[in-house]
């Protein structure tokens, strides 16, 4: 909103072309947002208090999201930030790992902000 805002407030100082190729890359933007991607809840302070089984479900079915190469993890959006702000964390694993950067527990896992918390080791 912010960004349009701005752009209609500029939008009398500039050609029109210029305008028009805002206009598209914004739409091009938008298409491109995870808004149309399957995106996962974070967990919050809202959330129940979550069953072990379930946990390591979400960690097997986040690893095998990123062995296929589809991660959703990545696809945070701002709301989901501000969740996590406003409502707390509610971490359902936490995970003692490899201070290694080259193997994230985040990544591997495919997890959301604030589903697991890594302490890394060396």
């Amino acid at each position: 909103a912010h960004f349009d805002q701005t752009i209609s407030r500029q939008s009398q100082f500039l050609p029109a072309s210029i305008m028009s190729f805002f206009t598209q890359i914004t739409n091009a933007l938008s298409l491109c947002s995870a808004e149309g991607d399957v995106v996962r809840k974070v967990r919050t302070n809202a959330d129940p208090p979550m069953a072990p089984e379930d946990a390591l479900e979400l960690l097997k079915e986040g690893n095998s999201r990123f062995v296929a190469g589809r991660p959703l993890g990545s696809k945070t959006q701002n709301v989901q930030r501000h969740q996590l702000v406003d409502e707390g964390q509610a971490p359902h694993t936490a995970i003692i790992g490899c201070a290694d950067s080259r193997a994230p527990l985040e990544t591997i896992f495919d997890t959301m902000p604030g589903d697991i918390f890594v302490l890394r080791n060396a």
